[in-house]
């Protein structure tokens, strides 16, 4: 086989295998069609109630945490969807993304929810309560 055609099948399916996660990503696909993406920070992004955000290039914003309405980011990821050439099905699925959260400051995230995170605190300062004050 030659040389560029293999090369060309390399790109061609690793192309695929790329248009597939950004067809299926809701949390940072709405911001790759914006020429200001490339000059932005890293954030954590996430949408909705999920437990899990992720970290991105988004937005500069100006207080710690900022939201983004569920329209306006649905109306977003479905332009970009589009642009881009997703299927009918994946372009549909946009009518179930939520708001999208974006936080620059103090986010501690690590995939802990927001009881587990309490319940994890508590058990900390109760042990180091105990620890501290004599018996």
């Amino acid at each position: 086989m030659d040389p560029e055609a293999s090369l060309s099948l390399a790109a061609t399916r690793d192309s695929m295998h790329l248009m597939s996660s950004l067809c299926s990503d809701h949390l940072s696909a709405g911001f790759l069609l914006s020429d200001a993406s490339d000059h932005w920070q890293i954030r954590c992004i996430w949408s909705g109630d999920e437990k899990n955000g992720t970290c991105a290039p988004a937005p500069n914003i100006n207080g710690p945490v900022d939201y983004i309405a569920p329209s306006k980011w649905r109306q977003l990821i479905r332009k970009f969807r589009e642009e881009i050439g997703c299927s009918p099905k994946e372009i549909e699925k946009v009518e179930k993304v939520q708001e999208l959260y974006i936080c620059k400051e103090r986010c501690s995230h690590a995939g802990v929810g927001y009881i587990p995170s309490i319940f994890i605190m508590s058990t900390i300062l109760f042990s180091w309560a105990t620890f501290i004050l004599p018996s």
